[in-house]
């Protein structure tokens, strides 16, 4: 008989929170500060101040407990940092995972969507085997799965919270809405280890 093994899988976690978003809106174009990191044009700020959103930290903090509890790790979930991103037509964001930030070690990273009109840039998540395209070329792909897709694209949606190992490689495609900004707000949540087992 055989048996089939499935090894190394890589969670993602997505679900709707029920936010004000008109309050987040509010709170994002009072910020006026700016750095580049993987945005190409748009704005992405300064970390955001905690205390200011810490009505939303809560929230994610409540459904990133959730999502850990499937990594069985020995230790506890630790808040690093919050930032807005503002993309507007033709802007968007390169490859890049969230592994250090500051000094810390990252283990969740996530986006909660605020603002997402149409055609403003997918969501692009990589295979986490950098060379998957050396053995698996694409363009033989007659319908993409879990076992030989190089990526996966994930729709923005407002409200929606999603969450992913902080070691993923993802970038935002460019936005094709000429009229509205797409808005989302960033975070990498780490750990603090318990005693060893």
């Amino acid at each position: 008989m055989a048996i089939l093994t499935e090894v190394f899988s890589t969670p993602i976690y997505e679900t709707e929170l029920t936010l004000d978003l008109d309050k987040i809106l509010e709170l994002v174009y009072k910020e006026k500060s700016q750095r580049v990191l993987s945005n190409m044009g748009g704005r992405q700020t300064e970390d955001l101040d905690r205390s200011t959103y810490a009505f939303l930290i809560d929230e994610i903090m409540l459904h990133a407990g959730d999502y850990f509890k499937l990594f069985n790790y020995n230790a506890e979930l630790v808040f690093w940092n919050l930032w807005a991103n503002i993309n507007k037509y033709k802007d968007h964001n390169t490859l890049h995972h969230h592994l250090g930030s500051g000094g810390d070690l990252n283990f969740i990273s996530g986006v909660v969507y605020i603002k997402t009109p149409k055609n403003c840039g997918t969501l692009g998540i990589e295979h986490p085997l950098d060379y998957i395209d050396l053995v698996i070329n694409q363009d033989f792909v007659k319908h993409p799965n879990k076992y030989i897709s190089h990526q996966i694209h994930l729709e923005p949606k407002e409200n929606l919270l999603v969450l992913f190992p902080a070691y993923l490689k993802h970038f935002v495609a460019p936005s094709q809405n000429k009229l509205q900004d797409r808005i989302s707000l960033s975070f990498n949540i780490g750990v603090k280890h318990k005693e060893k087992l």
